[in-house]
């Protein structure tokens, strides 16, 4: 998707979600956002508390959470992989949230036995479209 077909997403990158909305739109339970609240696979910088105590999520989050499913996707859904590598890839996935048309190739390692490169963050172009969704 590129900037020209990409729709306006002003609005929805400029507010944050609360964790329903952001369950709600990632399709992901309110449990699993509270553990990655809970476990910082969400970094602190990503959230704030809100008025009634309640956290609430930047945009990017969504990127984050759609990448965290297509991981598990790839490495089971009780695998320990994918959480090691978002915390790794936060700041290339933050760089891709705010240049989303600058091509991006991570390599990150696990455990000192496996590398996995990511060649392209299709998690953006998908976060842009639920966040459209749900403005």
């Amino acid at each position: 998707m590129s900037l020209a077909t990409r729709p306006n997403f002003v609005m929805s990158r400029a507010r944050t979600l609360t964790k329903e909305e952001l369950a709600q739109v990632t399709e992901t339970g309110l449990e699993v956002i509270r553990k990655m609240t809970a476990e910082g696979v969400i970094p602190e910088a990503w959230r704030v508390q809100g008025d009634g105590k309640e956290y609430r999520y930047a945009p990017q989050t969504v990127a984050l959470v759609e990448l965290l499913k297509e991981l598990h996707g790839y490495f089971g859904p009780r695998s320990p992989i994918p959480r090691a590598v978002a915390r790794q890839i936060i700041p290339g996935l933050e760089q891709a949230w705010r240049e989303p048309e600058r091509p991006v190739r991570m390599t990150v390692e696990f455990d000192d036995v496996m590398t996995v490169g990511i060649g392209r963050l299709r998690c953006i172009d998908r976060a842009y479209v639920k966040l459209a969704a749900l403005a």
